[in-house]
């Protein structure tokens, strides 16, 4: 290891010297050392990336590194990798309903691409897998509503928190106004009744 850190001093470039350092580190047991020198080479070497993200892809994976494997994805450029291994990618939640003021009731879909659960609060607290599981659109009456959402994926990775916050006010009509007051009658009447404007009226 030492004679490859000095052989990339002088040759920095050289892909073949830093694919034996990263092999060194993994049977020395440095398994960091090993990803950041790949991540290196897939930044700088469009070409190699493929393959050398499949390369770190096994060395997180034999770790068991799920969070690792996440991150990676999440700041990979490779569609092509992504969609290999979209399984293990963790992306937050998105809301169907841009968060502001409403008039009317609302059913908020929290959205997500992959398999997992998604956890959410409406009083602004964050979420964890203790809170409330969506499994239906969510009913937003009349109040205030800051919803935070997070997505869990089948290994235990959390995404980053979503949030969005939701006032509802829908007002209320009026009761509907009788022309004639009740009680007994002994001719025929006509009764007349007077709603709030764009309301329908049921007897």
């Amino acid at each position: 290891i030492d004679f490859y850190e000095k052989a990339i001093e002088k040759d920095p470039d050289n892909i073949k010297i830093k694919f034996d350092i990263s092999n060194c580190y993994l049977m020395d047991g440095q398994d960091n050392n090993a990803v950041f020198i790949l991540q290196e080479i897939a930044r700088d070497n469009p070409a190699q990336a493929t393959d050398t993200y499949e390369r770190i892809f096994n060395i997180l994976y034999e770790n068991e590194d799920w969070s690792g494997i996440n991150n990676l994805l999440q700041t990979c450029n490779d569609p092509e990798i992504v969609n290999k291994f979209q399984e293990y990618l963790c992306k937050k939640p998105e809301f169907s309903q841009k968060e502001g003021e409403y008039d009317e009731t609302l059913y908020l879909e929290l959205q997500s691409a992959i398999n997992g659960f998604v956890y959410y609060t409406l009083d602004g607290s964050d979420p964890d897998e203790n809170s409330l599981l969506y499994t239906e659109p969510i009913y937003l009456e009349s109040g205030e509503y800051d919803v935070k959402a997070v997505f869990v994926n089948e290994y235990g990775v959390k995404s980053e928190i979503s949030e969005a916050k939701y006032n509802i006010d829908v007002k209320i009509p009026l009761a509907p106004m009788v022309s004639i007051e009740s009680g007994s009658y002994n001719v025929p009447i006509t009764i007349k009744v007077d709603s709030d404007i764009d309301c329908e009226t049921y007897y």
